[in-house]
């Protein structure tokens, strides 16, 4: 039972306002991304670093840009526009710097990569972007900035910076080796998170700039020697830990565990005509985020736990792609598996989860866009930049925002049916609920007339269907009957508001 005695809920799961994201980009409408979620914003660290300028000298002697980037971009104002929308940005500051020969890991050459000391530039940068957008202001002294840039410090704009993306990438070297090992990956978060300590000195890393800052742990694609991605996943952590043991006492240099999975299909890169993807439900996406809640439990208590890439292509030459489905095309069978996947997602414990892309790489026909069949090129909710028309899976995720965004996650009902899910929704504030029903099948399974169970003290319900074309679905009264409410069942779910709390 989720309502109590008074009429107070005990529901304590992640509120849905909190938990929906998806990754985007500074050339994004930050409206459209703001419908969906909180902001995950991919970013090259070389852009505020002379953005391939000749000649540039690089870190003791930065000059960082942040407005008038690339002659265009201003992040002072596009991480404003997202949080005056109400979402919580943050950027995922990725690659390497000319001055550094563009190496990866980002060291100078020679230096030892297991070391925290040498990933001095890198930890300055993350500095110099907390200080900048960070809570607390710091001595202008201490800012880094190119002629012509604003003096600013302490917008509080940003809570969290994740300072990479897949280091435990194994398709990049020739031999199959990680792009960092555990180590790499620990040696350069100890720098960013805290200066290593201190011991790299007072300009360095995020929680020296602002002390309430949040470092997120490059996210993990689960790449390894293991075909079970969670072994993978805890195996890299496992490494991490092990260097956190021996240079930092055991403390581990992240405030954010963050992982990225995908339903593939079972067929391998570069099959002609692959299989399509996998429903969340029968990929079991949401166990496999539930074994690294598990791990985070037993070894690093108190860290938050992010996905912050899972996902659907549309082109059906993609082994990742939604499929048509009896009479939904491939763009509602995307948001169908968009939105069912968030709702187990928000069942496994983690904190934050954030789907993969804002847009398509291309849209058109196939003479137009002929890579469309590789992996995530149209895994968009919006159409190719330039465009950045809503698909039909936009709209899904914005009217789950904006329906349940004032809501926390209550667990899940029985519904007495095979393959019929139930998830339940409440604000303790105004007293209101919500259930999402839907067939967690991917056949075209219907379930019409079913009789939803609602508490006696309910005396109203309201029908929203996901629709294309609305960011707030389509509204219908529903009758209330013997404290139950009828409802046509499908693979897309259906919201059904209520004016109390829902059992």
């Amino acid at each position: 039972m989720v309502g109590g005695a008074g009429g107070q809920s005990a529901a304590t799961g992640p509120l849905v306002g909190d938990f929906l994201g998806l990754n985007g980009f500074i050339d994004d409408d930050p409206a459209k991304l703001a419908a969906v979620g909180n902001v995950r914003e991919y970013h090259d660290w070389s852009w505020n670093e002379g953005n391939g300028a000749a000649g540039y000298p690089g870190y003791p002697n930065n000059q960082l840009a942040f407005t008038n980037v690339a002659g265009a971009w201003d992040f002072d104002a596009y991480y404003g526009a997202l949080g005056q929308a109400g979402v919580t940005p943050f950027p995922c500051i990725e690659g390497s710097v000319g001055f550094l020969g563009s190496a990866m890991p980002p060291v100078a050459a020679g230096a030892d990569v297991t070391m925290a000391a040498s990933y001095v530039a890198h930890a300055s940068f993350l500095y110099q972007y907390a200080a900048r957008y960070g809570a607390k202001a710091v001595p202008t002294a201490d800012l880094k900035l190119a002629s012509g840039q604003a003096a600013r410090t302490g917008l509080g704009l940003l809570r969290y910076y994740e300072d990479g993306n897949e280091p435990d990438a194994n398709w990049v070297n020739a031999d199959g080796s990680p792009l960092f090992s555990p180590a790499a990956a620990a040696a350069m978060s100890s720098a960013d998170y805290d200066g290593d300590q201190g011991r790299l000195g007072g300009t360095f890393g995020v929680k020296n700039a602002d002390p309430t800052a949040k470092l997120v742990l490059a996210g993990l694609a689960g790449a390894g020697t293991s075909s079970d991605w969670l072994t993978n996943v805890t195996t890299y952590l496992d490494g991490m830990r092990t260097w956190a043991t021996a240079h930092r006492g055991g403390s581990f240099p992240a405030d954010v565990l963050n992982v990225h999975d995908y339903c593939f299909g079972p067929d391998p890169f570069g099959t002609k005509n692959p299989r399509p993807g996998v429903a969340p439900e029968a990929c079991g996406i949401a166990i496999a985020l539930a074994g690294v809640v598990a791990y985070r439990d037993q070894h690093l208590p108190g860290k938050e736990v992010w996905l912050t890439e899972f996902g659907y292509d549309t082109d059906p030459g993609s082994r990742l792609r939604a499929p048509a489905i009896g009479g939904a095309d491939a763009q509602a069978v995307q948001g169908q598996w968009l939105v069912r996947t968030f709702l187990a997602l928000m069942g496994s414990g983690i904190d934050r989860a954030f789907l993969f892309v804002s847009r398509d790489n291309c849209t058109g026909s196939v003479s137009a866009c002929p890579t469309n069949d590789v992996q995530f090129s149209t895994s968009g909710v919006l159409t190719q930049k330039g465009d950045e028309q809503p698909k039909t899976a936009w709209y899904y995720l914005a009217t789950v925002r904006a329906r349940l965004g004032a809501m926390r996650y209550a667990g899940v009902a029985p519904s007495g049916r095979t393959n019929l899910d139930i998830a339940r929704f409440y604000d303790a504030a105004t007293n209101r609920g919500a259930y999402v029903l839907w067939m967690a099948t991917s056949d075209g399974s219907v379930s019409n007339g079913y009789a939803l169970a609602l508490p006696g003290a309910v005396s109203s319900a309201t029908t929203v269907t996901l629709t294309a074309g609305s960011a707030s679905g389509t509204a219908t009264p529903a009758a209330v009957s013997n404290h139950t409410v009828s409802v046509n069942v499908s693979e897309t779910p259906t919201i059904v508001l209520v004016d109390g709390a829902p059992q």
